[in-house]
């Protein structure tokens, strides 16, 4: 969450997924948002954009889920 608000938004929100046997980030999650449009724009906006803080930097990937559009799926490379 501190990532998205560091980089100006806001998402209802997130859950980050977590690797079933050690619980440690698994590099991926998704974040909800209030409507469609706003979701469209966050992918926009910060598609590839460097994660703030990450170590070692990651880039964010972001797609739309097909059947959920105001959820995002989110993906450091």
């Amino acid at each position: 969450m501190r990532s998205f608000e560091l980089m100006g938004e806001k998402p209802e929100a997130i859950k980050v997924m977590r690797n079933k046997h050690t619980g440690l980030p698994a590099g991926f999650g998704f974040c909800q948002f209030r409507d469609e449009k706003q979701a469209m724009e966050i992918l926009h906006k910060l598609n590839g954009k460097i994660i703030p803080y990450s170590q070692p930097v990651h880039n964010i990937k972001i797609s739309l889920k097909k059947f959920e559009p105001t959820f995002i799926s989110i993906k450091g490379n």
